[in-house]
């Protein structure tokens, strides 16, 4: 009798085991967006979670891509894109891929594990959609305390392993208001304080309609950890909050 009741307590058991496993699963998914109600939809799609979603209000200024040189690929089902970071990071880097235009509501999430690489097919939703490589910006970060450190990522088609050696880091902004002015600076970082102080301002634009891609290329000669600065007018409103980011690049 006491032998009886042992193995049913054992197979009640095996029964509650199986949603222990499924909880180690990693989901990728950020719950903050509705996904659209189509085949296109944002979700898990194995290594990532992608797709559309329902429109929402954006942010007067937008960090939507860091990457080493430009995004470039063909637009076919059968392409595969690799994405790693182009300076190892020991710890979960966090990738985001968006659309760098406003009004259109894509979204990619990932994380990598130190020295992995993402494996992007464009059959799922890229290449459905229509969403050229000109359309395309992705970031990659990580927590460090309370801080965010980008690390600017490299983006290819048919990976290979001997790659272009790196020319600029091309970061992408996009605004949600009209703009007549847009500058940035940045500064090294050493034991995270700013050891020099700032390049002066630099102008990018002068006019910029809300919406619209705004990129900024700087130099890959300063490694370790750089601050950006950027600063934005509008016509409307003045001038916005100044964004800080902090890039590691070597």
């Amino acid at each position: 009798m006491h032998k009886s009741i042992i193995c049913f307590l054992i197979a009640i058991s095996c029964l509650f085991y199986h949603p222990i496993i499924a909880a180690q699963n990693i989901s990728y998914c950020n719950h903050s967006i509705m996904p659209t109600n189509d085949y296109l939809g944002y979700k898990d799609r194995g290594n990532r979670c992608e797709g559309f979603y329902e429109a929402r209000v954006g942010n007067d200024l937008d960090l939507v891509s860091l990457t080493i040189n430009p995004i470039k690929y063909e637009c076919k089902p059968n392409i595969e894109l690799t994405v790693f970071p182009v300076v190892p990071v020991n710890q979960t880097l966090h990738i985001r891929a968006k659309a760098i235009h406003s009004r259109i509501y894509y979204q990619m999430d990932s994380n990598l594990s130190y020295r992995d690489k993402l494996k992007w097919p464009l059959k799922d939703v890229l290449y459905d959609a229509k969403l050229t490589s000109d359309r395309i910006g992705i970031c990659g970060w990580y927590e460090d305390n309370t801080q965010l450190v980008y690390v600017p990522l490299t983006v290819l088609q048919n990976y290979q392993e001997n790659i272009l050696p790196t020319q600029e880091i091309i970061m992408i902004i996009r605004t949600e208001v009209d703009l007549d002015s847009l500058v940035y600076r940045y500064a090294k970082i050493e034991k995270k304080q700013i050891k020099a102080s700032f390049e002066g301002w630099q102008p990018v634009i002068s006019w910029q309609y809300a919406g619209t891609p705004i990129e900024i290329r700087i130099p890959v000669e300063i490694k370790g950890r750089i601050c950006v600065e950027i600063r934005a007018r509008s016509p409307e409103i003045g001038w916005l909050g100044i964004k800080r980011y902090i890039i590691q690049t070597g």
